[in-house]
């Protein structure tokens, strides 16, 4: 659970009412990356929402001969 006063700081989470940001601090869930560390996989399902709050993501695509693009 994260608190929802963390959670009204993200522009995404702005507009809610105080009821239902408390419903999604409920289920929110940190998660902490070291860099190089894979969030998702390319053909994975994604099993949520990210938001980044520190940091930066890198997204990358393989083609079909296993190399990426670019």
């Amino acid at each position: 659970m994260v608190p929802a006063a963390e959670l009204r700081e993200i522009p995404f989470f702005a507009a809610l009412d105080d009821d239902a940001l408390a419903d999604v601090a409920r289920q929110v869930e940190v998660r902490d990356y070291r860099p190089g560390e894979y969030i998702i996989y390319e053909d994975d399902r994604p099993f949520g929402l990210f938001f980044v709050l520190r940091g930066r993501v890198r997204l990358s695509r393989t083609a079909p001969d296993g190399r990426e693009p670019g």
